[in-house]
């Protein structure tokens, strides 16, 4: 037997199954990576979601709680519309304002220093409260504002009453 026997000497691949070989990897290499990129994303925008929701509520929450023990919407007046909510207590406590300020609802009572309601990382735009009934009178407030978080962004629309008591 010779040692450069031609069937010996075939150990590797052929330059044709390289490539071949190499395309295969590279195509399933692509699609793990694009899927991997697709379900880091869908997972980010569903956490983010999930923050503009639960902020929506906790906002959603503060905002009913406090028109509902007030005696009377001081503003906006019936049929207008304003980026401030003012409501009123009873005589001699002080207002509380709802309002917006650096892309957070914030509450101010009396002269105090407004609190933000909404979480940090949030961003909230184009709120507005609308009255539908006098300002000296039993009152019923519409509430809408828009929560945006990374690439979610949600519009949330509240209805509450102010009841005298």
């Amino acid at each position: 037997m010779s040692l450069f026997n031609p069937i010996r000497m075939q150990k590797g691949f052929s330059l044709f199954e390289f490539v071949i070989y190499c395309g295969v990897a590279i195509t399933l290499t692509t699609f793990l990576v694009t899927a991997a990129v697709r379900t880091i994303n869908e997972k980010k925008r569903q956490s983010e979601l999930s923050s503009v929701e639960r902020s929506a509520r906790s906002a959603e929450k503060i905002i009913a709680n406090r028109i509902r023990s007030a005696t009377t919407l001081q503003s906006p007046l019936a049929g207008a519309t304003s980026t401030t909510l003012i409501l009123s207590y009873a005589t001699g406590t002080t207002p509380i304002t709802f309002s917006l300020s650096s892309g957070a609802i914030k509450i101010t009572e009396g002269t105090g220093t407004p609190q933000g309601i909404t979480e940090i990382g949030i961003t909230v735009t184009d709120l507005e409260f609308q009255g539908i009934s006098s300002s000296s009178t039993i009152g019923f407030v519409r509430t809408s504002f828009t929560l945006t978080k990374g690439a979610v962004s949600k519009k949330f629309i509240l209805s509450n009453n102010v009841y005298a008591h």
